[in-house]
């Protein structure tokens, strides 16, 4: 036996219930620097001394205080459980270490080199870290407890800021809840902070796709999650923040043009119709003149009076259509966005309940914009206007508060309108511009106001958004370029 040992391409060494070696083999002693008799000879401390200093690593563990100690305590477990272990010494040579035991209450102690094995592995990681750090797409990999193993540099991109840091080891939800405290994420409309952490997680558990993340500055970020052959988890991140610019951007010019093409269809109707109008209108209008003249009874006067005002109601209406169906040129001249939103509710602060809380914030210093300053009025007071219809329909105080603010890093003037009505649903927020479209009752407003402020802002390269206000109502915002980033033009 001892010499078919000593042909063994492995360590092999076998020793007795108090640990001395009776027998050992060149493979197992050469590493060390030592001859199969010297091996033989050393007691188990000493032995175990000798190695000590060599040692870099015991069972993959660098940071232990004694890696001697270390040592000892490996082989007296191992001696137990025979599980095995590894070693690594500062000449580079890794070295697997497994015992069994033997009939007389030894062990067999075998040694195998797997340097070669280690330093694959180490390279093969090394070339998957890199692929992994080289992707264009954020990388994080979970365990099965979701903590943190693996993020690469497009993920921190992404994610990582000095507010709401991400490390190693952190637990997924914790990680996304320091990051929602930091107000990095916006979160949906309707869901509280816990519920979203909530969707998050399950968005983890379930191996969702393509769930859309978005962040208040803007960018917008499709997850995926798939399950690891190890029950962990890897998400990857795609950044759509371009695409979805671009997409936002091919959208908004097709609505313009459909808005255009439904308003050139309109005018042409309201055209030919507008003649055929006119003529009765002239006749009732005349009729109620000569009416007015000659009765003096108070009742019936009331409802002449009422038959002309109904007349001249229509007429104005076929006007503001005819406006809106023309596309009117307009010069772009530097102006104030608070003179303008004081004008606008100046006009429409008569058609106010007279207990309407009214509530106007102008922000100071703000830069001149540029636009036709008559055309931004109307948007103002036809947003106004349809505040007040809104707070109309309801059973409490209305409140209407108008506020200017500026964005000077996207260079814009901002007029926000808000009020404590029953809002718009959001399924119908997409349609409110749309020419006709009415939300109110048969009678309040004609459906072209919003249009038209609609057309307005988007010929002076701004937008109009509608959302749900913090009064519980509709919140109008309407975003204007600022004069010194838009030269004077015709549109």
């Amino acid at each position: 036996m001892v010499s078919a040992m000593a042909r063994l391409p492995v360590g092999v060494a076998i020793e007795d219930a108090q640990g001395q070696f009776t027998h050992c083999n060149a493979a197992f002693a050469a590493p060390y620097g030592l001859t199969p008799n010297a091996s033989i000879a050393m007691s188990p401390e000493t032995r175990m001394a000798y190695l000590a200093p060599q040692l870099v690593s015991v069972d993959n563990d660098t940071t232990h205080g004694d890696l001697g100690l270390a040592f000892r305590e490996a082989i007296l477990r191992q001696r137990e459980d025979l599980h095995p272990f590894e070693v690594r010494f500062k000449t580079g040579q890794h070295f697997l270490v497994e015992r069994a035991k033997t009939d007389s209450g030894g062990r067999v102690v075998v040694v195998t080199d797997v340097t070669a094995l280690k330093d694959a592995a180490t390279r093969n990681l090394a070339a998957v870290t890199d692929a992994v750090q080289s992707l264009d797409i954020g990388v994080v990999l979970f365990d099965k407890d979701l903590k943190i193993l693996l993020s690469n540099e497009k993920f921190d991109d992404i994610f990582v800021s000095e507010d709401a840091p991400v490390r190693l080891g952190d637990h997924a939800i914790t990680a996304f809840l320091h990051q929602l405290d930091a107000g990095i994420y916006r979160i949906p409309e309707g869901v509280t902070k816990d519920e979203y952490a909530a969707q998050i997680e399950r968005l983890v558990e379930k191996n969702s796709s393509n769930v859309p993340l978005e962040f208040t500055d803007g960018r917008y970020v499709l997850a995926s999650c798939h399950k690891t052959r190890l029950d962990g988890y890897l998400l990857s991140y795609i950044d759509m923040t371009e695409q979805r610019v671009i997409e936002d951007e091919l959208t908004r010019q097709r609505e313009i043009t459909h808005q255009k093409e439904r308003l050139s269809a309109l005018g042409e109707r309201l055209a030919s119709m507008a003649h055929e109008l006119r003529t009765p209108q002239s006749i009732i209008v005349g009729y109620t003149h000569m009416l007015d003249e000659q009765v003096d009874d108070p009742v019936l006067k009331r409802r002449v009076e009422s038959i002309a005002d109904a007349a001249d109601r229509s007429a104005r209406i076929v006007e503001m259509f005819l406006d809106m169906a023309k596309e009117q040129p307009f010069e772009k001249r530097p102006c104030d966005l608070n003179d303008i939103a004081a004008s606008a509710l100046d006009v429409a602060e008569s058609g106010l309940e007279p207990d309407t809380d009214v509530q106007v914030t102008f922000a100071e210093g703000l830069s001149p914009m540029a636009g036709d300053a008559d055309q931004l009025i109307q948007v103002i007071y036809n947003i106004v206007i349809n505040a007040q219809h809104a707070i109309q329909g309801t059973d409490h105080p209305g409140v209407l508060t108008l506020r200017t603010q500026e964005d000077s890093t996207n260079d814009r003037a901002i007029v926000i309108v808000s009020d404590n009505g029953p809002g718009v649903p959001l399924d119908l927020r997409g349609r409110v511009f749309e020419p006709l479209f009415l939300t109110k009752d048969v009678g309040e407003g004609t459906g072209m106001g919003l249009a038209l402020s609609h057309r307005i802002v988007t010929s002076h390269q701004g937008t109009i958004t509608i959302g749900k206000s913090s009064l519980g109502g509709a919140r109008f915002e309407v975003h204007l370029p600022l004069a010194q980033h838009s030269g004077s033009q015709e549109a």
